[in-house]
């Protein structure tokens, strides 16, 4: 909770906001295209961390890791300044896409974590700050797959995964517009055992 407040007022500080002006901030982590930008949602150990790592190693801008921002104004999402964070099971996946891992500071989490580096965000583009997002997909690393599957996913699905751990202004007002953003939300889900046609499908999403 500390850890999300402290964040919550960088951004406020970041865009000159007040809390009262955020529709909410969700579980996610948020790669763009430049004119759009997609959430990635999944439970820890599911891969999404290392599949947006991967994306932004092939060209996607990451957006936010975790912690993805939305403001009532506009519905639209914004950036978060923050780096990915990669569990050790990962390092070695992503150490041919990022040569300089070995060179990131390794930082002790908790005991369930354990120790992550963290990769620093690239492809930015500095005047662009805030992006529509009407795609949410559910990402999930498994090793036993026969084939990398994208399908559409029940909202009520992707929901009991976004939701618990997301905060969403209390304003009714703001709860109105969360509702409306969602009628126009496209629900995926992601399931790999493939980087390559992970990347493939997550990248067809974008419309532009």
């Amino acid at each position: 909770m500390l850890q999300g407040k402290f964040n919550f007022l960088l951004l406020c500080e970041l865009y000159n906001k007040e809390e009262r002006d955020w529709l909410g901030t969700f579980h996610a982590s948020t790669l763009g295209n430049g004119k759009e930008a997609i959430m990635l949602i999944g439970d820890s150990g599911n891969g999404k961390s290392t599949l947006s790592a991967l994306l932004m190693a092939h060209g996607l801008d990451i957006i936010s890791d975790d912690i993805t921002a939305m403001l009532a104004d506009n519905l639209h999402v914004y950036r978060n300044p923050n780096a990915i964070s990669i569990k050790q099971g990962a390092v070695k996946i992503l150490k041919p896409f990022f040569p300089d891992m070995d060179d990131y500071d390794e930082v002790f989490i908790n005991e369930s974590k354990g120790y992550v580096k963290y990769i620093p965000p690239t492809n930015i583009n500095p005047k662009k700050f805030d992006f529509p997002c009407n795609k949410i997909v559910l990402v999930k690393y498994d090793k036993n797959t026969p084939n990398t599957v994208l399908v559409e996913l029940d909202p009520a699905k992707a929901l009991e995964t976004l939701i618990p751990e997301s905060w969403i202004s209390p304003d009714p007002k703001h709860a109105k517009l969360f509702l409306n953003w969602l009628e126009t939300v496209e629900f995926y889900s992601l399931t790999y055992n493939n980087n390559e046609e992970a990347i493939s499908k997550f990248k067809s999403l974008f419309s532009n």
